[in-house]
């Protein structure tokens, strides 16, 4: 049971198939244990991010940018699976965001906070005008500060398999329903997984998935104005452009 928690990030990897959580269930039933509970503690246990310093979690993955108009900012990003991590690192962060954009002389620093679990980035940021950029461009407001943007990938395996069972035909809804979504909302912003590439041989439950986010992939860059791969905390844009 604790492998395919481990192995599937608790069903979260969208290359998890049926056969894994039924598995996982049934020895979960022999173990005597309840698999929310297991893999919170299996994953925190397992969590990189206990004992490192404030600079430390900063630097994990930062990075300086410049855009076309000569503006300066930072961007930087830590994943967790465990939640409480997560709060405890923005806790860390947030002076350190105001320490760093002063001693590296740059007026805007992004971080941001990605539940691997729940598929979520939490947005927090620091400088002038910094939350109106992020507003603007997303078409939201700051909650205390951070902004949560969700995931396509993790809203079509919630629909897929859901506790009424499994659904072959979640993809062609969830494609329409986004892009109503994305037709009607002036400002917003979809983040999906890029899980083609790899050249496995799937079974039919991930392969319909695969197709279904491909679908709901496609029909979202043809909605979108903008279109960005980031490959590497490096943005490659293919349609558009970004509004800094």
């Amino acid at each position: 049971c604790s492998a395919i928690i481990s192995d599937t990030l608790m069903f979260r990897s969208p290359t998890c198939t049926i056969h894994d959580k039924m598995a996982a269930g049934a020895l979960a039933l022999i173990a005597g244990v309840e698999i929310p509970q297991l893999a919170k503690e299996m994953f925190r246990a397992g969590s990189t991010l206990s004992g490192k310093t404030p600079d430390q979690i900063f630097y994990t993955d930062y990075k300086k940018f410049t855009s076309d108009g000569g503006l300066q900012f930072g961007v930087g990003q830590i994943s967790s699976m465990d939640e409480d991590d997560l709060k405890e690192v923005r806790e860390k962060l947030l002076p350190v965001l105001k320490t760093e954009s002063e001693k590296q002389g740059i007026p805007k620093i992004y971080y941001m906070l990605t539940n691997i679990l729940e598929e979520s980035t939490e947005l927090i940021c620091y400088g002038p005008d910094s939350e109106h950029l992020i507003s603007v461009a997303f078409g939201i407001r700051p909650e205390n500060g951070a902004f949560l943007l969700d995931s396509v990938t993790a809203l079509l395996s919630n629909e897929m398999w859901s506790e009424n069972g499994y659904d072959p035909d979640a993809g062609e809804r969830a494609a329409a329903e986004l892009t109503e979504l994305a037709r009607r909302a002036r400002h917003i912003v979809f983040v999906s997984d890029f899980i083609y590439s790899d050249a496995g041989h799937y079974d039919e439950f991930t392969e319909t998935y695969r197709r279904a986010l491909a679908l709901c992939d496609r029909v979202l860059a043809r909605e979108c104005d903008t279109v960005v791969e980031v490959v590497s905390s490096n943005p490659v844009i293919y349609k558009g452009g970004l509004p800094f």
